[in-house]
């Protein structure tokens, strides 16, 4: 009899094993897309934390720092006078902090629990920056922050005192200074003592305006609009603004006021006579009696006399009535035989209007 073969049965993975497999390998790929997604939201953690704003802030305004734009994007502080400008505060960051080396670090937040870094350039604090949380948020929900504010800091050491006329127009850097300004008023000058009743002599008054990075540009106009000359105290470094005095009064009335002088200083050396200038004083005044009066009876002998380095100046209008002017000469008597003899004239009038012509009423010898 011949023998039969068997035949092998196939061989079979369990159904359970290869549920295990299958799990196994699910599992296995999902942990791997969980490490992903998990390293992707760490990643998105670690961008969104707040130590890269703030570099990002750093460098784009401090590290290499243009200090215009600075300014333009912080303002001015609110320790400088309102009368400084962006320009002069420009200049002095420029200045105080060019060439030095800037750093940062977080300092005390803010009371609005906003983030506050501190800038330094050198040892010298410059400036201070916030974070505030933005509106937008991460990939993956995480808050992020965005610039909140700059405050530069510096500290103003100037200061700037200008004394000028009362009524004249007082600017530093171009802006008006107002009576909050004022530190003295009403000082007066010789001409108040000079006025008639209800007449206000020349008096001035002094500013000081402070909070200041630089001496300050410093401008002062009278009333009509036209420039004061300046002078400056090189101790004290305060400015006072001289008297602006009237051209038109000079046009007109500088040639009479010479003549009246002059036939005054030759009638008193017995060259003249009182009716050549006397009609130009008011005759209701002391003084009018007085030069009527005026002792002659010392005069030095002479035979001849001249006027040189003659000028009318300083003539000023305190009202449509009343108006002063300066007149100088030196005065030169010619004597027999001898060296000549030279009197410095140097004499203000005040005149005042009467019937319609101006005459005088007081003089003061300079």
């Amino acid at each position: 009899m011949m023998k039969t073969k068997q035949k092998r049965s196939a061989f079979r993975i369990p159904v359970f094993y290869i549920c295990l497999i299958i799990a196994v390998a699910l599992a296995l790929i999902a942990m791997a897309w969980g490490l992903s997604q998990l390293r992707l939201i760490l990643a998105d953690y670690e961008d969104a934390q707040p130590k890269y704003a703030a570099e990002a802030v750093f460098q784009t305004h401090f590290a290499d720092p243009d200090f215009a734009a600075l300014v333009e994007a912080a303002g001015m502080p609110e320790n400088l006078s309102p009368m400084e400008t962006e320009a002069g505060f420009v200049a002095e960051l420029t200045e105080r902090y060019a060439g030095e080396e800037t750093s940062y670090a977080a300092t005390t937040a803010g009371a609005d629990g906003s983030l506050r870094y501190l800038v330094k350039a050198g040892e010298q604090k410059i400036a201070t920056f916030s974070l505030a949380k933005s509106a937008e948020v991460s990939e993956y929900g995480f808050e992020l922050y965005e610039l909140g504010q700059i405050e530069l800091y510096i500290r103003p050491e100037e200061s700037v005192t200008i004394t000028a006329p009362t009524g004249d127009a007082v600017y530093v850097n171009g802006t008006l200074l107002d009576e909050s300004y004022l530190t003295a008023t009403g000082i007066e000058t010789d001409s108040c003592a000079h006025m008639p009743e209800g007449v206000s002599g020349i008096t001035f008054c002094t500013y000081e305006a402070g909070s200041l990075l630089r001496a300050p540009a410093v401008e002062v106009k009278a009333p009509d609009g036209s420039l004061a000359p300046l002078a400056q105290d090189a101790e004290t470094g305060a400015w006072t603004a001289e008297i602006v005095y009237n051209q038109e009064l000079a046009d007109q009335y500088s040639a009479q006021m010479i003549k009246v002088a002059q036939n005054y200083a030759a009638f008193v050396m017995r060259d003249a006579y009182f009716a050549s200038f006397s009609n130009y004083f008011d005759k209701t005044t002391d003084l009018y009696q007085t030069i009527r009066e005026v002792p002659t009876s010392f005069v030095w002998a002479h035979n001849g006399f001249d006027f040189e380095d003659v000028s009318a100046t300083e003539f000023y209008a305190y009202n449509d009535d009343t108006f002063s002017c300066r007149i100088r000469f030196v005065h030169i008597l010619h004597r027999n035989g001898r060296e000549d003899y030279t009197e410095q004239f140097d004499v203000t009038f005040y005149l005042h209007r009467v019937n319609g012509e101006f005459l005088i009423y007081d003089m003061v010898n300079n």
